[in-house]
């Protein structure tokens, strides 16, 4: 019975509350997926990514945030004058945290872009295996910059849309040892879902 009554109370206060509070919250989470695009100096591969971020609003412009993603991408390569192919893959789980800042383009606050800049540290493995290549198969762990760009819109009193851009770099080390650096960009779309 006061499961049942915390639920009620919880859906009763939430509901109560115009777009513009609930899209205020201090802290949210939100989920997204979207393009994932891998460049070397080399090779350009596309592929996909998701993850979880969070945000904490400090300040009526200021916020921090964290997000855990995990991107795929692959390109088919075919070495100049060689007749057979071969799929070159990244993968990665990266770890970003760092700073944003938002302005509103309306008086109820249902549309805010962002621009952010931080700190990416990514687990990778890049399997680039034919003659001649210069990578190789290695894995492991870089960092280096983020920037971020995107905006949010609250669609009613539920839901808030967050379409943005990425784009990182870190750097990383050849099967050879040498250092590199692996860009990586995309767009996604971010979904907060309120009940």
């Amino acid at each position: 019975m006061r499961l049942i009554l915390s639920l009620v109370l919880f859906f009763a206060l939430t509901g109560s509350l115009s777009a513009q509070e609930r899209f205020r919250s201090k802290t949210v989470s939100h989920l997204y997926l979207g393009s994932y695009s891998v460049s070397t100096t080399e090779h350009h591969l596309q592929g996909s990514r998701g993850g979880l971020g969070v945000k904490h609003y400090y300040d009526p412009h200021w916020a921090w945030f964290l997000q855990v993603s995990r991107g795929t991408a692959i390109e088919t390569y075919t070495p100049e004058g060689g007749t057979a192919y071969y799929d070159l893959t990244a993968s990665s789980y990266g770890y970003t945290g760092g700073m944003e800042w938002r302005t509103q383009l309306d008086r109820e606050g249902n549309m805010e872009p962002f621009v952010g800049l931080g700190l990416n540290i990514e687990n990778y493995e890049l399997v680039f295996e034919y003659p001649g290549s210069k990578i190789g198969t290695t894995n492991g762990t870089g960092f280096g910059p983020l920037f971020n760009l995107g905006a949010r819109f609250a669609m009613g009193r539920n839901f808030v849309m967050i379409p943005s851009y990425e784009y990182s770099a870190i750097t990383y080390k050849t099967s050879r040892g040498e250092s590199s650096t692996l860009a990586s960009n995309g767009f996604s779309l971010g979904l907060i879902v309120r009940f």
